[in-house]
């Protein structure tokens, strides 16, 4: 994906460009979500006349978020992600917030919990993802030692991070 220089602005402080459409490619962001996007992009500086018009959607529905976003991807010369790279975009932000304590911890094992049902077809990737699977499940049944499963899910993300995210090989 291409990268966009000085005149695209992050979205948002959590969201930047390529989070906001891999999220869009796994039905990971509402539509009801991204005018507001569209908008913070609008402030940030981006003057794109299809950004514009995405910002004026009311309670849009994905079909009218679709018929928008491709002139905007046409206008800004930007390819959408391919499912697996949407994924692994997702699923590594999701693992640096859980790592880095931007979100709390089952919240985020939770979110990969998720993210992994949507490739339990996959062996390769579920297993990557399966270690959370584990640790939510353990922290919803186990509330005596929530403090120590939140530890291990923070720990288990960096280390998930440490061996570069997930592999899509």
């Amino acid at each position: 994906m291409r990268r966009f220089g000085p005149y695209w602005p992050k979205i948002s402080a959590m969201v930047e460009w390529e989070q906001w459409l891999a999220r869009w490619e796994l039905a990971d962001l509402a539509p009801e979500d991204v005018p507001a996007l569209a908008v913070e992009a609008l402030e940030g500086g981006c003057g794109s006349k299809e950004l514009a018009v995405l910002a004026t959607l009311r309670r849009p529905t994905r079909s009218e978020v679709e018929e928008h976003l491709r002139p905007l991807l046409v206008s800004l010369g930007v390819h959408r992600p391919s499912r697996r790279v949407a994924l692994k975009t997702v699923v590594d932000d999701c693992a640096k917030q859980l790592a880095y304590g931007t979100i709390e911890p089952y919240t985020g094992a939770r979110k990969l919990w998720s993210l992994a049902s949507q490739v339990h077809e996959d062996p390769s990737l579920f297993g990557q993802l399966s270690i959370f699977i584990g640790l939510a499940s353990a922290w919803e049944e186990r509330l005596n030692v929530r403090s120590a499963i939140e530890t291990h899910m923070t720990s288990e993300a960096r280390d998930f991070l440490a061996r570069g995210g997930l592999d899509l090989d």
